[in-house]
């Protein structure tokens, strides 16, 4: 019996050494300040996702909340949703730490497919955060760099994408059709659903 115990303390001291890394990422409470996003250890989140899950979790505080983005290339698409907490004095900025930061993936059989998606979400800048398809296939397509939009009752307002190139079609020898590098969208049914 004894030697069932140690083998259970030290499964479950691997087990909590694994897991560490991940809660460590999470922040309590609302974000502000200053975080990072890169593959480093030294980082806050590893990927984009990371970060955009937990902001939409935790929302954004007094101050609002900077992402220095370390250069690379980040192999995934993007969305921020119902963003709480935002405003002139409280946006959310994604920049570009000193080098070349792209974020790269495919799309599905869908013909609205974006890199990056803001809905119902306002305050938010990219700075220096280029986009580009991957796709081989028709299918694979992402036909939208940005893509911003509201809800029927909450805008999508004050959002910025700059100092960024958007690459469409990927690797597709085929002439590129239905693809936008930013789209504004509205489905507003309501005047706080207007985009500004």
């Amino acid at each position: 019996m004894q030697h069932n115990y140690k083998h259970f303390i030290f499964l479950l001291w691997i087990f909590l050494l694994l897991i560490e890394p991940v809660f460590s990422q999470i922040q309590e409470g609302p974000l502000s300040g200053t975080l990072t996003i890169g593959p480093n250890a030294a980082n806050d989140y590893p990927t984009f996702a990371a970060a955009t899950n937990d902001l939409m979790l935790q929302g954004v505080s007094e101050g609002g909340v900077l992402f220095l983005v370390t250069p690379g290339t980040y192999p995934e698409r993007i969305t921020i949703s119902n963003l709480s907490g935002t405003s002139a004095e409280n946006p959310v900025v994604f920049r570009a730490d000193d080098g070349v930061v792209t974020l790269t993936g495919t799309g599905t059989n869908a013909n609205n497919d974006a890199m990056v998606s803001i809905y119902a979400s306002s305050y938010i800048t990219f700075d220096g955060i280029h986009v580009q398809c991957l796709a081989e296939t028709i299918a694979e397509r992402v036909e939208i760099g940005y893509f911003i939009s509201g809800s029927g009752t909450t805008g999508a307002s004050h959002n910025t994408i700059k100092n960024a190139s958007v690459l469409l079609g990927g690797g597709l020898d085929e002439i590129t059709h239905h693809v936008m590098g930013v789209n504004i969208h509205s489905n507003a049914n309501a005047p706080s659903g207007a985009n500004h």
